[in-house]
């Protein structure tokens, strides 16, 4: 009430609600890419795998150098892991191969359903790279929304320093109002 309609000040507020609804919304947008969901997928994955690659190992104990075409991952991280899968997959593909699993009591769809886990871990991977995009994308706008807040704060303060410099009790409340730990 202390400001004319149309003046800086109210123009200035007005700027400012606008940046701070914006920053609030762009907030809300940016996702938790904890990934867990993809974390309990590579497991599963992991653990199927690993089933497969002990029985390739049991039936390598009668068919000499079976087991060295089902080779376990040099290392411990998802990529690894993925190529070895995918090689394992390309073997289990093979005329007559997948049979030899399945006669060590392996489920009849075990190919496929490790092929559906294998997919499913690229779908959350993917996933996660896009809300890792568009994290990006809203912390360059949230920076962007907070240098333009803080030139309206900057210019605000002038006005309430000018306005209120003989108003000792506003211009405290002012100075409370923005202090911003």
């Amino acid at each position: 009430t202390d400001f004319a309609a149309g003046s800086a000040a109210i123009a200035e507020l007005a700027a400012l609600e606008d940046v701070v609804q914006e920053l609030n919304a762009t907030q809300a947008a940016v996702k938790d890419n904890s990934a867990v969901g993809k974390s309990v997928l590579l497991d599963a994955l992991r653990l199927d795998t690993k089933n497969v690659w002990r029985t390739a190992y049991a039936i390598g104990q009668k068919e000499s150098g079976f087991a060295d075409r089902f080779k376990q991952p040099q290392g411990a991280g998802e990529t690894p892991l993925l190529i070895a899968v995918d090689a394992t997959i390309a073997e289990l593909e093979k005329p007559g191969v997948a049979a030899k699993f399945i006669a060590h009591e392996l489920p009849k769809t075990f190919v496929s359903d490790l092929k559906a886990s294998r997919a499913a871990v690229a779908a959350a991977r993917q996933s996660t790279e896009s809300g890792r995009q568009t994290n990006l994308q809203s912390t360059a706008t949230m920076d962007r929304l907070i240098t333009e807040g803080l030139e309206h704060v900057t210019s605000l303060n002038a006005i309430m320093h000018n306005k209120y410099s003989g108003v000792p009790e506003k211009l405290r409340a002012w100075k409370s109002t923005i202090h911003v730990e």
